[in-house]
């Protein structure tokens, strides 16, 4: 384990505590919040939480990994960024929840950090009357903000929100926005698909609760040119609809978000299930006019998204070049179209275009603030080359990937590639089914320009199965500080871990290993088959393949569908040893 001197040094946070005091007031940030259910269940059946004191939220002291990155607020970002009420436009959803004083209608938001010494513990210290947070790992909706008015706001008086969060070492940090409620048209659009119980009509219809519209194409319109609802929260009450392709498209195959001319929220209304129909379309930015984007499911529903464009220049269900401050929440990305080299390669859900930008020579990542919670992929069948599972996201500074599930066929399993800075990636699956490639990787490109170092990137507590975790650096590629901890990695696929042979890292570094649990074919462990090392600064638990197929030795450390831990009859006792010490498992 690192200690709280090293914790301080790499971060810039100087303490002589071993912790960093952060305060996050609205409107003074510092520059850069299914799966866990399941989990949690399993772990309280086996009585095998002890915590600490009262908090089971606490795990006990050489259960957790002291953090490597200091905290950053991801989301939601402060009134000072997303507007002021009354001197501008407020587009930013987390701003906005919706009441009429006779529908009830919850607002769900959910908290994002970067960094820290997880799992974070979440308290409402401020809020409106009826707010409610998921208080730590063993909620059912970790960090997620839920309320359902009982007055109106107004923008004059709006109501004040502040969550502390409070890692497992005790530093803490705050985040504070204000909401205003509002039942208008002017904030919020409803459709009602016409398979729902009360369809809507594009035709009769005004976008309001009790008569709202039936299609996404009413909404979004059909050219990128056309201005619809500029900047509404869509609200999708359950049912099937679909996205538009727009006749103006400057992409193939891909229609335009902006919130100067459309929408730039979409959430499903609570309680309801929504799938959007995205075998026509893909959604792409046009800049600046998507800052603000979200997109998602809410605390009780969620939203699935059903393939991806087959004409378009590649296959990517969003392609995102220039925004700030994007969420995608609770939504189910299924049965993607895997394909590659055909103009813009990269097929994945989520893309984000390398947009780096430099200041007297210093890269600059293009993009900041984004936070993916709760989402899946699956249904991905063929392992194209140059395709990932979930995310490609190059050039983002600031970013939360967490309770995630990306399992299905990939070239290069789920990626994030060169320029990214500053990012989190925790207790999530990758699972990648396709055996010439890795199940997870941090990256850096050699040849691109400007160069943009990737670094402060840590991926913990997460299960990465069907190929090696890779720090994937090209020869040449400059990169620096990436961290792997208390991760189960499952590689029956490759000789080595963390490094890809053919593209041996070439960078500065340093690349550690904390406290993982890997089974890889032999030598397996930690090795990087050449170029910088990877340093283990807590201990490995290490298995080998006794062959070079997958046929599990008879010493299986964990499950191989779940990876937890496992006592072996007549073998090794792995999860008497080392359950809530090494590995993905919290407890």
């Amino acid at each position: 384990m690192t200690s709280p001197g090293v914790l301080a040094a790499n971060s810039g946070f100087p303490s002589t505590d071993g912790k960093y005091h952060l305060r996050y007031p609205a409107g003074d940030a510092p520059l850069g919040a299914s799966l866990v259910a399941s989990a949690v269940a399993a772990i309280l059946a086996t009585g095998a939480i002890s915590g600490g004191g009262t908090d089971p939220n606490q795990l006990p002291v050489g259960h957790y990994v002291v953090g490597k990155l200091a905290p950053a607020v991801v989301y939601p970002r402060p009134d000072s960024e997303t507007g002021t009420f009354g001197s501008g436009t407020v587009y930013a959803r987390h701003r906005w929840a919706y009441y009429d004083g006779i529908h009830s209608v919850e607002y769900v938001v959910p908290i994002g950090v970067q960094g820290g010494t997880r799992p974070w513990k979440w308290a409402l210290t401020v809020a409106p009357p009826g707010a409610t947070i998921g208080a730590g790992w063993t909620a059912q909706n970790p960090g997620v903000v839920r309320w359902t008015p009982t007055q109106a706001y107004s923008t004059s008086s709006p109501a004040n929100f502040t969550v502390t969060a409070t890692d497992q070492v005790g530093n803490t940090i705050t985040i504070s926005w204000t909401v205003a409620t509002s039942s208008s048209t002017n904030q919020f659009i409803f459709v009602s698909p016409s398979n729902n119980a009360s369809p809507g009509n594009d035709s009769t219809g005004d976008g309001s609760i009790g008569n709202p519209f039936a299609t996404l194409a009413k909404v979004m319109g059909t050219t990128a040119a056309a201005s619809t609802y500029p900047g509404r929260i869509v609200v999708m009450r359950g049912g099937n609809l679909a996205w538009p392709l727009f006749t103006d498209s400057t992409l193939t195959g891909f229609s335009a978000l902006d919130k100067t001319l459309k929408p730039i929220a979409y959430v499903t209304f609570p309680g309801e299930n929504v799938t959007i129909d995205g075998s026509a379309a893909g959604l792409y930015d046009t800049g600046a006019g998507t800052d603000d984007l979200f997109y998602g499911g809410s605390a009780t529903g969620r939203l699935t998204i059903n393939g991806t464009s087959a004409t378009s220049a590649s296959a990517h269900t969003f392609r995102m070049y220039n925004p700030n401050r994007v969420t995608w929440f609770n939504i189910d990305f299924t049965n993607p179209i895997s394909r590659a080299n055909d103009g813009m390669t990269n097929s994945t859900s989520t893309f984000g275009y390398n947009n780096s930008t430099s200041s007297g020579g210093v890269g600059i990542p293009g993009k900041n603030y984004w936070f993916m919670y709760g989402c899946t992929e699956s249904g991905r069948l063929t392992g194209a080359n140059n395709s990932m599972l979930l995310c490609c996201w190059f050039s983002v500074g600031y970013f939360v990937v967490e309770y995630c599930n990306a399992t299905g066929y990939a070239g290069f399993g789920t990626y994030f590639k060169d320029a990214n800075v500053n990012g989190t990636v925790y207790n999530s699956v990758f699972n990648n089914l396709e055996q010439a490639g890795g199940s997870f990787h941090f990256g850096g490109q050699n040849g691109e320009s400007p160069v943009v170092k990737s670094q402060n990137l840590e991926i913990c507590y997460c299960f990465c199965k069907g190929g090696p975790l890779w720090f994937d650096h090209q020869s040449g590629a400059i990169y620096g500080l990436t961290h792997s901890y208390r991760n189960t990695i499952l590689n029956q696929f490759n000789d080595f871990n963390y490094g890809l042979g053919n593209w041996t890292p070439a960078g500065q570094g340093p690349l550690y290993s904390d406290n993982d649990v890997i089974v890889a074919r032999s030598p397996g462990g930690i090795s990087t088959a050449g170029g910088q090392p990877v340093t283990a600064t807590g201990t490995e638990v290490q298995v080998a393949w006794s062959g070079t197929t997958f046929s599990a030795p008879s010493n299986m450390p964990f499950d191989a569908v779940t990876g937890n831990l496992v006592n072996v009859a007549g073998g090794t006792q792995w999860r008497s040893l080392y359950f809530g010490t090494h590995g993905h498992e919290l407890g």
